[in-house]
């Protein structure tokens, strides 16, 4: 895998390339940064090249300092990297941003996967009903006290143990990883934010191309409910869920949500036999 810069604008973007003429671009959530997919990038080369790459504030490009569009972003990363339309593969925010670009330039995108897909301009989550007063109580006094690193532990709880397993569920190096990925964002939180995006919640049926929806049976309850609906709405949509993972199941299974993305670029027929397995 090769590490590469991408200029978007007067923008520097960290991405990492694996192998030559990249189909598939993948998108991190707003609690990671590319490296978050390089397992997933092994277990699909040496056959399908991908590329990930950090949005500003995230791993290796530097938080914004004013106000910018992440789809002018994904844009520029694809003219860079990619020929003709592009797989993109998103997770949480990241499939918030596949879909606003998806939406906006629909001719450069042949396949869309979503992974506990965010949407612009979704309902409102009732977070209290979704973590439970006390672990609400516990990151809300983080958050007020500063203490960004309690707010990491807090939010590993969330969304790599996923609120139905138990606390450290996952451990190790993927543990060591989310911890050290979302510590960046944390630090960056008072820099310029992406402009808010048109609603894409009431356009979802404008989404013509296949759309695989992915979501871990371990992640929030509204994240089901809102993937559910992400499948049923879109033109062509399929839903995968995936055993016992939450919400970052590239973490966890890099190899089963590889082979699901395999299965979905190639259409070749193998997706239905993987959805069984499910």
């Amino acid at each position: 895998m090769n590490d590469i810069r991408i200029s978007s604008g007067d923008w520097s973007i960290a991405a990492t390339v694996s192998g030559r003429d990249p189909r598939i671009v993948l998108l991190h959530p707003g609690v990671g940064d590319r490296r978050c997919w390089y397992g997933v990038m092994a277990a699909l080369a040496p056959s399908l090249a991908a590329v990930a790459y950090d949005m500003r504030g995230f791993g290796g490009t530097p938080p914004a300092i004013a106000p910018f569009v992440n789809v002018d972003d994904l844009r520029a990363v694809l003219d860079a990297t990619v020929t003709g339309p592009a797989v993109l593969i998103g997770n949480s925010q990241g499939g918030r941003v596949a879909i606003d670009f998806a939406l906006h330039h629909p001719e450069r995108v042949d396949r869309l996967s979503l992974i506990a897909s965010a949407v612009s301009g979704a309902p409102e989550v009732d977070w209290v009903a979704e973590l439970g007063q006390p672990l609400f109580d516990q990151l809300e006094a983080a958050e007020d006290a500063g203490d960004l690193d309690q707010v990491n532990r807090i939010e590993a709880r969330i969304w790599l143990d996923g609120p139905a397993g138990p606390e450290g569920r996952v451990g190790g190096a993927a543990r060591e990883l989310f911890l050290a990925m979302n510590r960046i964002p944390l630090t960056n939180e008072s820099a310029p934010q992406p402009l808010e995006p048109p609603s894409a919640f009431e356009q979802l049926e404008h989404l013509t191309m296949p759309v695989l929806v992915m979501v871990g049976t371990l992640d929030l309850p509204h994240q089901s409910v809102r993937s559910r609906r992400i499948a049923a709405r879109v033109a062509n949509g399929r839903l995968v869920e995936l055993e016992g993972v939450a919400h970052l199941p590239q973490l966890e299974q890099p190899t089963q949500v590889a082979d699901a993305i395999r299965a979905f670029v190639l259409d070749d027929g193998e997706i239905s036999t993987w959805m069984h397995r499910q």
